[in-house]
């Protein structure tokens, strides 16, 4: 593939197996202020280098969508039911893995110009774009996808715990482009509850809280009544070996007593004996 920029085309003509085993950190970059290392100190003499336009245009497409998926999966069951919904959350893919294709990863690039956002296109044209590999369309695909959220490069002291070790000297310096992963778990989480409860009769958990010597998590009254229909907790199948404390009940504990209408049960003998339950810090 010919593009109208020889350095491009030598970057998508490098063949894939030798940028994996032939990857390495370059850690020192021109114009970086200093690197001691007793007789082995370095200051360098040159300016700093930042990436071109085309360059970081490259680096934002490879953080970006790809184009419509195709989650091959089934949607009915061995007997011809239909399953319920899907877990899938977008129809575009990206880059990077997603489970359940949530794309909730987002970043930030900071470069001498300011810290961005890198946004995802809005429309159909743009994300298609995205995936033709001409400066012209790179170009165009990282302008729209930043967004400026500071006019300068976001910094602070170079101490622990914004910089570890030896990265104060090296990391985020003059000339450098940092790209900041940010994850928004609660998306995938709340997708990840609501197919799990989606699951047919006698296979849809029971939540537990692990915080509280794995109790159920609230939904003792709905457990009760029958509604989930639940697989055996976590709890309950936690090994004999833990100690007694994260079964949740003293060593002298009566495992269950009869309950007139709902069975047998589990008594917590913490409450029956008035006591607060112990907690984790």
């Amino acid at each position: 593939m010919s593009t109208d920029s020889p350095g491009l085309d030598d970057a998508l003509a490098y063949p894939l197996f030798d940028a994996l085993y032939q990857r390495r950190s370059r850690r020192i970059s021109k114009g970086v202020r200093s690197v001691p290392a007793g007789s082995l100190s370095y200051t360098s003499s040159e300016q700093p280098q930042p990436l071109t336009d085309l360059e970081e245009a490259l680096l934002i497409a490879a953080t970006g969508v790809t184009g419509v998926t195709m989650p091959d999966m089934p949607f009915e069951t061995p007997d011809g039911e239909r399953l319920l919904g899907t877990p899938m959350l977008e129809a575009y893919g990206s880059t990077a893995s997603s489970p359940d294709n949530a794309q909730t990863v987002h970043f930030f690039l900071i470069n001498d110009s300011g810290t961005y956002l890198l946004t995802k296109p809005t429309d159909l044209a743009d994300r298609s774009t995205s995936r033709q590999l001409t400066k012209t369309s790179l170009l165009k695909h990282a302008k729209a996808a930043k967004v400026k959220v500071l006019g300068e490069r976001l910094d602070g002291p170079r101490e622990f715990p914004r910089y570890l070790g030896r990265n104060r000297y090296v990391s985020n310096v003059p000339g450098s482009t940092v790209l900041v992963p940010v994850v928004d778990v609660t998306r995938q989480y709340i997708n990840g509850m609501l197919y799990l409860m989606s699951q047919e009769d006698g296979h849809r958990p029971t939540p537990i809280d692990d915080w509280n010597l794995y109790r159920k998590a609230g939904v003792e009254k709905w457990v009760r009544s029958g509604t989930p229909q639940q697989a055996p907790s976590a709890a309950a199948r936690l090994p004999r070996h833990l100690p007694d404390a994260r079964r949740g009940s003293p060593p002298d504990a009566e495992p269950a007593v009869d309950d007139p209408g709902h069975g047998a049960r589990r008594v917590d003998p913490w409450v029956a004996a008035g006591a607060d339950p112990p907690r984790r810090p």
